[in-house]
């Protein structure tokens, strides 16, 4: 009987346990910590999650597994660790992890981490392993060994969905010994692992996760776990993964609160082990400490803001405009820039900031106003010869639609009818929005519609979008939502049928109110999408 436990022990550390971390998990995407200590601080919140997984459901004495981990940011280092408990048959394995890893962020792309940890577990029987006849010195003293162990790893994840990290979660050759008689010690033998994925964003409300895990050790030839999620609304993810030669699982998730998430998986069994089992089953349950800090408000996380303290724009990875300084009189003649006709030219002011001499072509207009000083040309076109692009019979200098036919008495600019501006005015009037939504209700429809057919049968009209909101919520989430208003609109229309080409989108929050925000009706006044027709 001695020598079957010890042989069953040695077949559990090698078989069943072969990495010193987590020893078979499904949703290894939702919490990859235990593969990979570099892992540990990588976002900007404390995680902490609890697994519960039993394996081989039907088999007496089945593998089942307890893992609790915890993990977060201390200031630029990332700091965590895990407690684990395995048990199969008689037969157990307990420990933890504590982890220390650094991260270097490079300009607005991503974060490169490197991570380390100290391992401490114990090779056992269970407590209550006993044998029948006489009992066996062995059980009776709950034979066991402690070691302790390193493990390594680095991390890469971008700021674009994808991520990739390579470890070695075992990494010193320890020898597991429980008897004195020979052949009853075991090796263990370095684990690596390689992890990749990728979060392809394929709209507002879903995105899709494939992930690579390979495994890999000096003793046993290459493994894989091949995965695949899909996100809805950033709450509830349903997915798969293939464990190669091995198993098939099913997976789904969901976020209960912001801080709080549940997952489960089934595993199918497709090897031998079908005929005895009806699968595996994995609980995991997640919680996040602390939201990321966002000391400016302006919607991009410290961790990711290039200018924490100043209010600024996603695009620009959380800075502001670049604020140009203006200088009123760059040439120093004492003519401002904004009335200097030869702003980087010295000039006197009644010649408008230009030298006074200095003709080349001849035309009468010195060099310094004529807007073509190389060609002859009239005043009246400010030096430059009569050029008509459109053929409308306004010169392109004062045609203010010049690659477009016009009205010459409306600047060159074609003059919508009185029935296609109502239709865009019935347009506007009827584009409705829930409140902080961007999605356009179905109301909208019928008139939106009318719109896009108007746009397709006149295609050299050209549509500005602008969207705008109130002055409620911060500056931030006011220039998102007006700025996912007008592109939902701009969407709408081209999956209507209009050419891009034809559509133009601005938004400006809550900077270009059109009355006061004292007062509910005149916030919804504010609340807007306008749109109107222009032409080049």
């Amino acid at each position: 009987m001695k020598k079957i436990i010890l042989l069953s022990l040695l077949f559990f550390i090698s078989q069943l346990l072969p990495a010193q971390q987590y020893p078979l998990f499904s949703n290894y995407q939702i919490n990859a910590y235990g593969f990979n200590p570099a892992i540990a601080g990588s976002t900007s919140y404390w995680n902490a999650a609890a697994t519960y997984r039993t394996q081989w459901v039907g088999i007496d004495g089945a593998p089942t597994t307890q893992v609790v981990s915890l993990h977060g940011p201390v200031k630029s280092l990332g700091m965590g660790g895990y407690f684990f408990n395995d048990t199969a048959g008689k037969l157990k394995r307990t420990g933890g992890t504590a982890t220390l890893s650094y991260g270097l962020r490079f300009g607005g792309a991503g974060e490169l981490r490197a991570g380390a940890g100290l391992n401490v577990f114990r090779f056992g029987a269970t407590s209550d392993a006993s044998t029948s006849g006489t009992p066996d010195p062995l059980l009776m003293n709950n034979m066991g060994t402690t070691l302790t162990d390193l493990s390594a790893g680095i991390y890469l994840h971008l700021d674009n969905g994808f991520y990739i990290g390579i470890s070695d979660p075992q990494m010193l050759r320890r020898q597991v010994n429980f008897s004195d008689e020979e052949g009853m010690d075991k090796e263990l033998v370095p684990h690596y692992y390689l992890m990749t994925g990728y979060r392809f964003q394929l709209s507002e409300k879903m995105a899709l996760e494939p992930a690579l895990l390979v495994k890999t050790t000096d003793a046993v030839s290459l493994q894989y776990d091949l995965s695949l999620r899909a996100v809805f609304n950033q709450k509830f993810w349903i997915g798969g993964t293939y464990r190669h030669k091995a198993a098939a699982a099913g997976m789904v998730g969901y976020d209960i609160t912001p801080a709080i998430n549940l997952a489960y998986a089934y595993d199918l069994t497709l090897n031998d082990l079908k005929e005895a089992s009806s699968g595996s089953h994995e609980i995991t349950v997640g919680l996040k400490f602390g939201h990321p800090k966002d000391r400016d408000e302006d919607g991009v996380v410290d961790k990711k803001d290039e200018c924490p303290d100043e209010p600024g724009l996603k695009e620009l990875n959380g800075c502001p405009p670049p604020i140009v300084e203006a200088d009123q009189d760059k040439d120093k003649d004492g003519v401002l820039n904004a009335f200097d006709k030869c702003p980087y030219t010295p000039g006197p002011a009644e010649n408008q900031g230009c030298p006074l001499n200095g003709d080349r072509d001849q035309d009468g207009i010195i060099d310094g106003i004529d807007r073509c000083p190389d060609e002859y040309g009239l005043a009246i076109h400010e030096g430059c010869p009569f050029e008509d692009a459109d053929g409308d019979l306004v010169a392109n200098d004062l045609d203010e639609c010049p690659l477009t036919p016009g009205d010459p008495a409306n600047n060159g600019c074609p003059k919508a009818s009185e029935s296609e501006l109502a239709i865009l005015e019935l347009a506007v009037q009827n584009l409705y929005f829930d409140t902080n939504e961007s999605l356009i209700k179905k109301e909208s429809f019928e008139t939106m519609d009318k719109l896009a057919k108007l746009l397709v049968q006149q295609p050299t009209y050209r549509m500005k979008i602008e969207g705008h909101t109130d002055s409620r919520g911060g500056a931030a989430f006011n220039y998102q939502l007006s700025k996912d208003r007008a592109f939902s609109v701009k969407n709408y229309l081209i999956n209507s049928g209009v050419s891009e080409n034809q559509l133009i989108v601005e938004y400006y929050g809550e900077t270009k109110p059109i009355v006061s925000n004292m007062t509910e009706d005149k916030r919804k006044l504010n609340r807007r999408v306008e749109m109107t027709f222009v032409w080049e």
